[in-house]
């Protein structure tokens, strides 16, 4: 459908970009928060399907950046896990990837209430029943965000766990 050729259309016109030329910014919480604050207004008050496409793709990019920011950050400190650099980048991304994930949610059930929402699960976008379940309320609750954000802290913490264990004789006591 015309979404899905969007998205082939949106990938080629990326390019390709080595790993050594990739270049790390940290993410901007607010303004992620920010776009998806538009996004949300756009996808539940706009009656116009090529401005609610705008809006879906900007959040889109957004959230992609993020998880590329993220995963560079992991990489990079997962190659040399002495560098106090990539794990502080790496835990600040792993302590906000609750909040990206619960804004894509948050996305999907604004589009839900979307005036223009059978036209959104038509052939050409999402397909029929894509927002099905995105009706009622989200899982992802202050509680849930809180555990997910307390399973990356801990993910972190293993990390530099192992780092610390870089140092110790391997099978000591310290070592265990």
């Amino acid at each position: 459908g015309y979404f899905s050729n969007l998205s082939r259309m949106a990938s080629g016109k990326m390019g390709t970009t080595t790993f050594d030329d990739m270049v790390y910014t940290r993410p901007d919480m607010t303004a992620l928060q920010s776009t998806l604050e538009e996004s949300c207004r756009i996808a539940t008050e706009s009656t116009d399907i090529r401005e609610i496409e705008d809006a879906i793709w900007e959040f889109y990019e957004a959230y992609d950046n993020f998880y590329t920011m993220m995963n560079l950050a992991d990489v990079r400190y997962c190659a040399d896990l002495t560098d106090l650099y990539w794990q502080e980048e790496y835990s600040y991304c792993m302590s906000h990837s609750s909040e990206a994930d619960a804004g894509l949610d948050e996305l999907y059930y604004a589009l839900a209430k979307s005036p223009m929402l059978e036209t959104l699960e038509g052939d050409d976008y999402f397909g029929e029943g894509y927002f099905d379940s995105y009706q009622g309320e989200s899982v992802w609750d202050e509680t849930f965000t809180d555990l997910m954000t307390r399973e990356s802290e801990l993910i972190s913490t293993y990390y530099d766990l192992s780092r610390q264990s870089l140092e110790l004789e391997y099978s000591s006591e310290a070592f265990y």
